[in-house]
């Protein structure tokens, strides 16, 4: 096991010894929840407030992320990883991931760096990639897998999409491993939406790749599994070809080099022939 900071201790562990640095401070008599306060990019006070409400998985995100947001460095990913930990359950630790990656969306600003560190967290949280703790126990391709997978790809490919970004193939790679690991080998998603954010992230990241290092194995790996991702949903057809945010017209520029699989997407949306450009994407139920 890695020996890291001096934040690397068991998950719950992490959480007291935080909270009794925190005994001294304060967060200015603030009447804002700890979720606010990471929104409004106030985040000393964030993890400050999430600490000491409690130990439930949204707290253990809110502090996980307003420590990356603070700082995102090695060490701070290897503290992050430590404070979304919760020794008696996988199940815990893998759903305050989750909450960590959707909290992202929330910040006033991401830096360069934020959205692949934060996914690289994630994912060492319950066992995959390089700031792996230990083990998970979570059965593959269960919801909570797929759901963190997703999640984690998102990011990946949020981060492709900032301003003047360096590429680096083998952090890529790791995440890469370690969502498509949590997804079972299996690209079907257990609704239309989380489908299409499959296919998006997937698919988004096959494009930049094509663009980076068209002829690596990692390219070919993602434009395949891109197009396996519609055929496996065959319900996101209508988006995956209509949708003025698909990434389909560069997905058919980029496998043009390859006539079967070509074959293969412009099969698997064949049902959206002579569709409009427009909004098809699936949308979050209110």
């Amino acid at each position: 096991m890695r020996n890291f900071s001096p934040f690397y201790l068991p998950g719950g562990m992490v959480f007291i010894a935080l909270f009794a640095l925190s005994c001294g401070g304060t967060t200015g008599g603030s009447a804002l929840s700890a979720e606010q306060l990471l929104a409004q990019g106030r985040f000393e006070e964030a993890k400050l407030a999430a600490i000491s409400r409690g130990a439930e998985p949204i707290d253990r995100a809110v502090a996980a992320l307003s420590i990356l947001a603070q700082d995102p460095s090695t060490a701070s990913a290897e503290a992050a990883v430590a404070v979304l930990l919760d020794d008696s359950s996988s199940i815990g630790t893998a759903v305050a991931a989750i909450d960590m990656l959707s909290l992202v969306f929330t910040l006033p600003s991401v830096p360069q760096d934020l959205s692949l560190t934060s996914a690289e967290v994630a994912l060492g949280a319950i066992g995959q990639g390089s700031l792996a703790l230990s083990k998970d126990s979570l059965v593959h391709g269960s919801e909570a897998c797929t759901t963190l997978a997703i999640g984690a790809l998102e990011r990946l490919h949020l981060w492709t999409r900032t301003p003047d970004v360096t590429i680096d193939p083998a952090r890529l790679l790791d995440v890469w491993n370690g969502s498509y690991t949590l997804l079972g080998g299996s690209l079907k998603a257990t609704d239309d939406l989380n489908a299409w954010r499959l296919f998006q992230s997937i698919g988004s990241l096959a494009v930049v790749m094509d663009r980076v290092a068209p002829l690596s194995d990692l390219t070919k790996v993602l434009l395949g599994s891109a197009v396996s991702v519609i055929e496996q949903n065959p319900d996101i057809a209508v988006p995956a070809r209509c949708d003025l945010s698909s990434p389909f017209d560069d997905l058919r520029r980029a496998t043009a080099r390859d006539r079967k699989l070509l074959g293969r997407l412009e099969r698997s949306v064949a049902v959206a022939t002579g569709c409009t450009l427009g909004q098809y994407a699936p949308k979050k139920e209110e």
